[in-house]
């Protein structure tokens, strides 16, 4: 991608991007990747990058174990293998052997998860695993980067000597020391050591000619002399050769391994480069979720459309501090190419265009950028900017012919593959001549098809913005109430400085103010007056579009839960419907079968008066049986005051249901109505009478449960009670389910803060009566229904 100026990574903090990955990144090969980090330009080449790093968010996120790629940089030392009699030292050897065995656990894992890791697995199919080269590391090497003796068996044998030499020549010493301690040569606590590789007895100095040997060194005092004596003088020299000859066999196993290195070299090359890319990426990944970042629609166009896009610096800076950032909603495209912002200072106008910048220059790097997914993002071959002082005392530049030297450069490479960014236009010069320059060289970007974003001041630019085909107007939302800026960019219309307002809340003499208005003129005082009051209107305009916007959310959720009840309600209609017919249809068979045998008995008889008496008996007594009871209103009762005791007659309360205790539980108790027995609360009952100690039989309840249960729903609304309203109206909605024989109830409480939902869960885990509980499927609900089952 070409980019203007040089240092534009730095202006637009991209520089600060790398330092970040950087951070997140596990090993040195990770890091020299991010130095090596290029914005592209190829769209194939930046959405296989995209899709790369997507997958090692989904991996990091997923849970599974996965090895930290702290692979080591050993591509210098690779190159040298094919050297004659160059080897490699065994701590690199052994990082190379640490190196293979990560590549072949990440090979594993991609090839075994191919399905959720398409990218990784054709990058982990070009790699070869390197088994047979492993093994013999790994019967050279023990876990330490140590050389194991069973590395070659002239090793071990050369191994085993040493030891046997070293004990017999150390056993000749101990005895040595321990007469020489003995006789006062040397400490009482002294002990053998090594001095240029062979062992001494450390003697005082006086004693030196006592024992005859060689003196090798002597302490820094020189109070102490090593003295290798003469006794263990030729086996000294035996072990030294052996030293010598194990470490021409190291160095000949070492050239072995190296020459088997060399022939891999372009494989092993390949999978140092392989782990480099994956600590790499898996180091922007944890950046992407720090930023809360994702793929956009990447689109291979020169358009952008960003949707609650957030800067990132600001993102990782702000989370720490728990302070949300802004997000910035634009749209550049081939109706509206160019977009003039303009608005007071510090309002977020340079923010806008470093934001665009920054997430352009990380989208084509290969990163996820923090917006909403639904935004698209174009590839650009070009990118020029001008924001800040870039005046150059070296160069004899001012800051505005620094400006100037800028547009000339964009005039002269701009196409329509182009995205500038131009902050503060025009400005560094006499107004009057700045504002008809810029308005000119933004006219010529215009023509050449460049898709941009400038920040002015000037009204000749907004006016031209709002004239002119291509170029839309941008205003940063100012509260003109508390004089603060809101940096929310609204599209369409032209922004004010108000820098009269300002000056007033700072304090300035109004008689200065009144003086800057008249040298101003009364058209430009009246065009920002008329800007202030279209701002105020439309603060106005979205305060009313929002509470019309929460409203239509809340009548569309009262509509779903009436929705829901309706069609809970037509379900137990037709359930009663369906039951009352296979009675009804029953209850006809029946009477048909009667009134035939009747017949047939008549018949059979001749219609003798007696029979025909008894058939006629037996008929109307069976009609008496199938004629449906009155609905009485049941009597009032009076309510007796104290404590409810088993025998006592009680009536639920808000209900006509009544029935005798039978036995207390805690806070609830047994009723038996009829011959229906059922567990209700007790701060749900009056006692209504005692019942009687000599009656045996049930009693009737006055409830008439078929009426209820078709009047009765299964689903409970709460949502927008307050706690103690909504717990009284679930106990009251469980007691009522019990009555009726339900099993299976839903309470409708909404998600919000989960609040109302814990309250709820809460009571219900101590209720005896219920057996479990758990939340709606997801797609009816989720978290904001809970579904009640009763025992």
């Amino acid at each position: 991608m070409q980019l203007y100026p040089q240092n534009i990574e730095s202006k637009l903090g991209f520089n600060r991007i790398k330092i970040l990955i950087e951070s997140c990144c596990s090993s040195d090969l990770g890091k020299a990747r991010v130095n090596q980090m290029a914005v592209l330009e190829d769209y194939e080449a930046i959405e296989k990058l995209l899709y790369a790093t997507q997958e090692q968010v989904k991996q990091i996120s997923s849970g599974d174990s996965f090895p930290e790629i702290r692979g080591f940089e050993l591509a210098s030392e690779l190159e040298k293998c094919h050297v004659i009699g160059y080897y490699m030292s065994s701590e690199s050897l052994f990082q190379l052997k640490l190196n293979l065995e990560l590549t072949k656990i990440c090979i594993k894992y991609f090839i075994r998860n191919e399905l959720e890791y398409p990218v990784w697995k054709e990058a982990s199919k070009l790699i070869l695993v390197q088994d047979e080269l492993i093994a013999k590391m790994h019967q050279t090497f023990d876990s330490k980067g140590q050389i194991r003796s069973t590395a070659s068996d002239n090793l071990k044998n050369i191994r085993l000597e040493i030891k046997n030499k070293e004990r017999k020549a150390r056993k000749e010493l101990e005895n040595i020391l321990k007469l020489a301690s003995e006789k006062g040569y040397t400490k009482q606590d002294s002990s053998l050591t090594i001095r240029d590789g062979r062992l001494v007895v450390p003697l005082h100095a006086e004693y030196k000619r006592r024992i005859k040997g060689l003196i090798l060194d002597e302490s820094t005092t020189g109070k102490t002399i090593f003295l290798e004596p003469i006794e263990v003088f030729n086996q000294n020299n035996e072990i030294r050769e052996l030293h010598f000859a194990e470490k021409r066999e190291i160095i000949s196993i070492l050239t072995s391994l190296t020459s088997n290195v060399a022939t891999n070299k372009d494989q092993l090359l390949k999978g140092e480069y392989y782990l480099a890319d994956l600590d790499f990426v898996r180091a922007k990944a944890r950046v992407a979720k720090q930023l809360d970042a994702c793929k956009p629609q990447f689109t291979n166009s020169y358009n952008i459309k960003l949707k609650n896009a957030r800067h990132p610096i600001m993102v990782a800076s702000n989370r720490g501090i728990g302070v949300p950032v802004v997000p910035l909603n634009i749209e550049i495209n081939e109706k509206q190419r160019v977009i003039v912002i303009s608005g007071p200072n510090a309002g977020g106008k340079s923010v806008c265009l470093k934001t665009v910048g920054l997430l352009q220059l990380m989208l084509q790097s290969g990163m996820l950028v923090p917006v909403d997914e639904e935004s698209s993002m174009g590839c650009f071959k070009k990118m020029f900017i001008d924001i800040g002082d870039e005046q150059s005392i070296e160069s004899d530049l001012s800051t505005y012919s620094s400006h100037l030297q800028n547009m000339k450069y964009f005039l002269e490479h701009c196409d329509a593959s182009s995205l500038f960014l131009i902050d503060e236009f025009g400005t560094g010069t006499e107004p009057q001549f700045g504002g008809a320059i810029a308005e000119s060289i933004l006219e010529g970007l215009v023509i050449k098809k460049g898709k941009g974003l400038v920040t002015t001041h000037y009204g000749n630019l907004k006016k031209y913005a709002e004239e002119g085909q291509y170029v839309i107007n941008a205003a940063m939302r100012f509260d003109l109430k508390e004089l603060a800026p809101q940096y929310i960019l609204d599209i369409g219309r032209p922004g004010s400085s108000f820098a009269l307002e300002i000056a007033a809340q700072i304090g300035l003499p109004q008689q200065i103010l009144q003086e800057a208005k008249i040298k101003i003129g009364h058209d430009q005082v009246s065009f920002e007056t008329l800007v202030s009051e279209l701002e105020l209107e439309k603060q106005r305009f979205d305060v009313f579009n929002r509470k019309r916007q929460e409203l239509t959310a809340d009548l569309e959720m009262q509509k779903s839960d009436y929705e829901l009840q309706l069609t809970e309600l037509q379900r137990t209609q037709k359930d009663i419907l369906n039951k009352a017919k296979i009675e009804a249809q029953s209850l006809l068979a029946e009477t048909n079968q009667r009134i035939e045998a009747t017949i047939r008995s008549i018949k059979e008889n001749k219609a003798h008066k007696s029979t025909t008496n008894s058939v006629r008996r037996k008929l109307n007594e069976f009609r008496k049986k199938i004629r449906p009871e009155p609905n009485k209103e049941a009597e009032q009762e009076t309510v007796i005051p104290g404590p409810i005791n088993p025998g006592d007659m009680v009536r639920v309360k808000q209900s006509q249901a009544q029935g005798e205790v039978l036995s207390l539980h805690g806070k609830s108790a047994v009723i038996l109505m009829g011959s229906l027995k059922s567990k209700v609360r007790i701060e749900r009952l009056v006692k209504i009478g005692i019942a009687s100690k000599t009656s045996t039989k049930p009693q009737k309840s006055n409830i008439d449960f078929h009426q209820r249960r078709a009047h009765y729903s299964t689903i409970l609304n709460v949502r927008g009670f307050r706690a103690n309203d909504a717990l009284k109206a679930v106990m009251d909605f469980i007691d009522e389910g019990i009555l009726l024989g339900e099993t299976h109830l839903s309470i409708l409480h909404g998600k919000g803060d989960g609040i109302l939902r814990a309250v709820i869960r809460e009571q219900l885990q101590t209720e005896d009566s219920i057996k479990s509980i758990q939340d709606e499927h997801i797609e009816k609900g989720g978290a904001g229904i809970t579904l009640v089952t009763l025992k």
